[in-house]
């Protein structure tokens, strides 16, 4: 009995792990959220599917072996700190990432060599930084909204648009168009285009413009708008246009 109690006594701290994975949300600081990908390979070839050791918790000695989820937290901090979105813990307490991650992390395939949220030996045990604006999104997916799609009697606008966080996907495309459309495009009179080149990952969130092209002008008209490379994709800050007729287009292709 008592070895039964000793036994349960060490393990308490990895059993608490394992069920904190089915909470898929994790806190490491007020501002340092993030959820778990999965366990993948790491065939040791270079380029590595997480090239860069952003910390060792290794060496010196500073793996919390009672609460492993203190080392992934302390991990994620780090990686933050890097710019960095896509994270792993390999050989328990190595951190590794790095600036395409979120591309790369799952280039070997995925593995079974991962316990109590950490990787073995060539195995990262997967996690992304969690952003709000990343995660409470407002979603454009209509093919109408695609700078594909030609101008439509009910010249649609988004003179209405609430303020807030907004991701194009679907037939609208993968994200805003970022060159000047065609007039009458974009199932509307006036289409509007982003201006300016979209950010990496580590840039966060940045500051551009969308311009509406009317009378020849690619930007007759303009509004402010703040854009953050999530990993994967990208989500835009929009307010609503200066007048009806204007739209927010996207990069669909052509049907």
């Amino acid at each position: 009995m008592n070895m039964v109690f000793i036994t349960l006594f060490l393990l308490f701290p990895f059993l608490a792990i394992a069920s904190n994975n089915k909470l898929r949300l994790y806190v490491a600081a007020e501002d340092v959220i993030y959820e778990p990908v999965g366990c993948f390979k790491d065939n040791m070839q270079e380029p590595r599917p997480l090239p860069v050791l952003v910390k060792n918790f290794r060496w010196p000695a500073k793996i919390d072996w009672k609460n492993l989820n203190n080392t992934i937290g302390a991990c994620a901090k780090k990686v933050k700190q890097a710019g960095f979105i896509y994270f792993g813990l390999q050989f328990y307490g190595e951190c590794w990432s790095g600036p395409r991650a979120h591309l790369t992390f799952d280039e070997d395939g995925k593995s079974k060599h991962c316990a109590f949220g950490v990787g073995k030996q060539r195995a990262n045990f997967v996690y992304r930084l969690v952003f709000e604006e990343c995660r409470q999104y407002k979603v454009l997916d209509t093919a109408d909204r695609s700078i594909h799609h030609p101008y439509t009697p009910a010249a649609a606008c988004d003179y209405s648009f609430l303020p807030a966080w907004y991701r194009f996907q679907g037939k609208a495309g993968n994200a805003m168009a970022n060159s000047c459309p065609s007039p009458f495009r974009c199932g509307t009179i006036v289409p509007g285009w982003l201006d300016g080149e979209l950010p990496s990952v580590k840039e966060g969130i940045v500051s551009r413009k969308v311009c509406f092209h009317q009378n020849r002008n690619c930007c007759y008209a303009k509004v402010a708008a703040k854009v953050r490379n999530c990993g994967g994709f990208y989500v835009y800050k929009l307010q609503s246009a200066p007048y009806c007729q204007m739209r927010y287009c996207g990069n669909g292709k052509p049907e």
